[in-house]
This record gives C-alpha cells, structure tokens and sequence, in this order.
C-alpha cells in the first residue's frame, strides 16, 4: 500500500482500509505529510521503535519546513505525542504544553485535528492522575470527531472516557461507555475488531472490580493467545494482563499469576514500553501481597521506587510516580507487616491527594486498607467507620472485589458492622446487604448461588433452603446464620427447623450429611 494515498487523518475518520506494517520501508517516505502517516501507524500497529526513529528522522529532515510552518509543526507534535503513548512512556507537564501550544495553530474548522490535540490532553491528564479534567477532554474530543463525522475516533474516546469513570468509581458509568464503544460500531467498519477487543478488555476489568469473575473470564477468553494482534496501545495491554493476572490469583494460585506477568513483561520489554514494564512490576508486588510473600513484594516495590521506608516517601514531591495505585500496595504491606500505625501515616500523607485529583475508586481501596490498620492498632471504632465511608463514596456501585480480596484483615471488621459493635452511625441497607453476601462469600467461599433452585427443588426444598445448609455446613451458629441471612434469630431457628423436617432429621450434622448425599451441597 502506497503510504502517500493517506494522511494520518485516515486512521481517526475510518476511510483507511488496510494498512500493511510489514511492507514499510524508510524509502516509502516522500514527504513530511508521507512520514507523519506511517510514523502514526507504525506506532498503532506494535512498531513504537521504528516510528519514533522515523520522527527523529523527519524532524532533521524537515526542521526548515517545520520552523516556518506552525500549522506543519503543530501536526508533528500530534503524531509525536501519539508515538510516545504508544511507547507506553510516562507523560509530564511539559508534553501538556506542547499540545496547549499547538492548538493555537490549529484552525478552527481543523474537528480532527482539534479533537486529536484534546484527545492527547485526556491521556496526559489521565497518567498524571487528574481524572476530572481528563474526563473534560476526552468528551470535548469526542465531540470534535462527531463533529467532523470520524465515527471511529469518537467511538476510540468512550474508552478513554469509561477509564476515567472506572478510576473515578463509576463503575456502572464505565461499563455503559464500553457498551457505546461497540452499539454504535457498524459490524463491518474499518477497525471495527480493535474497538471490540478494547471493550472486552475494559469490560472485564470492571467486571473484576465488581466480584463478577465468571463474566470476566467470559470476556477475556477470545483473547487468550492472540493477544499481539490486539492495538498496542499500553494502556489496554495493561488492563489486559492486569486483569488475567488477578483472576488466576483466584483461580490457579501465585505461580499462574506470575508466569502471565512474566509474558507481559516480556511483551513490554520487546515493545519497549517502559510504563507497561512498570504496571506488570506493581501487579507482582500485589500478587505477592496477596500471598503474604513479603520480602518478594518488598523487593518489587523498591525497585518502583516505593520503599515502604516513610522517610522516602515524606521527601519525594513526585506524584506522577507514587500514584495513589502504589500508595495502596504499599499501604497494604505495611498492614501485612504488622505495620498499621505506618500503615495509617502513609495514607494520612496521601490521602487529600486522591482527593484532589477526583481519584475515587483508589481512594475507595486506600479506605478499606485504612481500616484495617486502625483495627490492628485497636481503634475499631476508627475502623469501622473508615471501611464504611469506603462503601459510601461509591454508594449505588458494585465496588466489591478489593473487598472480598482482603478477607482475612476485613472480616473481623464487616463482622462487627454486621453486628452493631464500634459503629458510629449504623449502616445503610444497601451497604449491609453487600456485606452480608460478601460474608456469606467468606464463609462458605463462594458467592451467593444463583443457580441452585433446581437442586433444591429435586429434594422437594424451597429455594432458599440451600444457604441455610450451606452456612449450617461451615459451622456458623444461629445467630450468625440470622445475622448473615438479615433476619433474626427466632426467624433463623424456624426455617432450620422447617429444613429437619423435610430432610427427616433431627439435628445440624444429620441435615448437612444428608443434603450432601443428595448433592444439595458440596
């Protein structure tokens, strides 16, 4: 393919057809305007190396075109720009100028091109951790592509806009915004598979985020292998090992974890992309977390540069490098080390921080490792408090995983909510509801069947039946069982004994063993 049949415009308004990587060469390039377009592609197709040596190029090449030109000189730092997200580099205040400086250049009737420049401003203010104003750009961005009819660009910026909203707890905000990504693709449009990759991708990850683990597997699994043909934006591989990594903690334990971080490193270190090395360094410090493999952690999170020595951190003014994503692994060794009152300085420090910068969803999970460490220093009023201001900053979501995850520091913590004890203000029903199934999810590890009706009623039992034989099975008491179940504790003693009756028994032990003969349960 003739690289001078388009400019970079083509990739963002659809029209491009094809375009073959392999066959590029350096002599394809004719023109500043040729350069620009295969450097563009270069970098969306996995190829960063070669399109940032290609800039390189054309910037000595064309530096007398370019320092008389401010609208040619505006168009190579859109694709410079473009280059460096795909090396997957960390983006500073001085890449923000640059874009703010070529906008000024760019005229007004340009849509593609001032949708490119807000676009580019999403993506710096998102990694500088400024989820507000990133989310400002991305839907000014989009806007602008609608505007001049590049439906693929627009649809581009609903996955920008719906990780702003995940980062900032809108979890059901993110995953309608995926959605759009997708309904309002044509099946057969241009890049039409690279949008439904990223919606699986950014899909499941809210779907982790929410506890719902089957739906991300579902979602990930045509994927699974072909990973590299996906658009090599970082940001989505990212997601994509990130989440695949969390859900074989789950399922395969640590060293599944660790060999699909191993393959993303390996990934990043062949593309070169330095931030995506990173993010896959901080997922091993967590999986190792996870694990309570402290030493392991230890050393993955010192070579990020976040020692949990606190004096490195006091001194440190760079926030662009301790994102509020590091404060909480960091946060939650201290926790695991027997270091809660460290614990609660470190957040204290940061605290304001994620505040400020609309991060809520951080900020979410830096609560709940928050109150694991008061409870550990003995302030489980503190404590308390502190894991349900978590829940009622994301109120109407379901922000549950990071929970669920952190069992054994936060169940004597859900358990005295659930309970009445060291409780300011009692809890909404919503947020009592969600902690009851996440207990249930605890005890009986699992989450609340849904699909158990069939058994039951093969036993002549009512559906609800099945969890009260469950909880009966992992030891719990009745009041525990009337506590979990939301009901009280004479209401939990007549279903019990509902249950012996229609089993033909006459105690606990008698009424699990039989509801296991007859595979009502596990």
């Amino acid at each position: 393919m003739n690289c001078n049949s388009y400019s970079w415009r083509s990739a963002l308004t659809g029209h491009l057809v094809a375009w073959d990587a392999s066959s590029y060469s350096a002599s394809m390039v004719r023109s500043l305007d040729d350069g620009l377009f295969c450097a563009f592609m270069l970098a969306k197709t996995g190829r960063s190396g070669e399109a940032r040596t290609l800039m390189s190029m054309l910037g000595g090449r064309h530096a007398t075109q370019l320092s008389v030109c401010m609208k040619k000189t505006a168009e190579f730092i859109l694709v410079d720009i473009h280059v460096k997200a795909y090396e997957s580099k960390a983006f500073d205040q001085t890449d923000k100028q640059l874009i703010l400086n070529a906008l000024r250049s760019i005229d007004a009737d340009d849509c593609i091109g001032q949708a490119l420049a807000n676009n580019h401003l999403s993506t710096i203010e998102f990694h500088l951790g400024n989820f507000d104003r990133a989310q400002e750009y991305a839907e000014t961005a989009a806007a602008l592509y609608l505007q001049a009819g590049a439906v693929f660009g627009a649809n581009h910026l609903h996955s920008h806009i719906g990780q702003v909203r995940l980062y900032r707890g809108d979890l059901l905000g993110a995953a309608g915004q995926f959605t759009k990504m997708v309904s309002s693709t044509h099946p057969n449009a241009p890049d039409g598979n690279s949008l439904e990759d990223a919606y699986r991708i950014l899909s499941a990850e809210v779907c982790y985020e929410a506890d719902q683990l089957q739906e991300a597997e579902q979602l990930l699994a045509p994927l699974i292998g072909r990973h590299k043909e996906i658009d090599a934006w970082g940001t989505l591989h990212g997601a994509y090992f990130r989440v695949r990594t969390r859900l074989a903690l789950e399922r395969g334990g640590l060293a599944e974890a660790l060999g699909i971080l191993a393959e993303g490193e390996s990934y990043a270190q062949t593309r070169q992309m330095k931030l995506l090395k990173r993010q896959m360094q901080l997922e091993r410090a967590e999986a190792y977390i996870r694990f309570n493999e402290l030493p392991q952690a230890r050393r993955e999170l010192s070579q990020l540069k976040a020692h949990p020595d606190l004096k490195l951190w006091r001194n440190n003014d760079d926030w662009g490098l301790h994102s509020t994503l590091i404060v909480t692994a960091v946060a939650r060794w201290l926790v695991r080390n027997r270091q809660g009152a460290d614990a609660l300085d470190l957040i204290t420090l940061c605290e304001d921080e994620a505040i400020r910068r609309g991060r809520l969803l951080c900020l979410a999970k830096m609560r709940i490792v928050k109150a694991e460490a008061h409870w550990q220093v003995d302030q489980k009023t503190l404590a308390t408090n502190s894991l349900l201001s978590s829940l009622r900053l994301l109120t109407g979501q379901p922000f549950r995983r990071f929970l669920v995850e952190d069992g054994m520091y936060a169940k004597p913590i859900v358990q005295a909510i659930l309970d009445g004890n060291y409780i300011s203000f009692p809890p909404e029903r919503a947020i009592k509801t969600a902690l009851q199934d996440i207990m249930y999810g605890w005890v009986v590890r699992k989450p609340r069947a849904q699909n158990t009706a069939d058994q039951s009623h093969a036993a002549g039992l009512e559906k609800y039946t099945y969890e009260y034989l469950k909880l009966m099975a992992a030891g719990m008491s009745n009041k525990e069982i009337a506590m979990l179940k939301g009901v009280s504790e004479n209401t939990a003693k007549y279903h019990l004994k509902k249950i012996f009756k229609q089993l033909n028994v006459s105690s606990r032990s008698k009424a699990v063993a039989v509801a296991r003969e007859l595979k009502i349960i596990d």
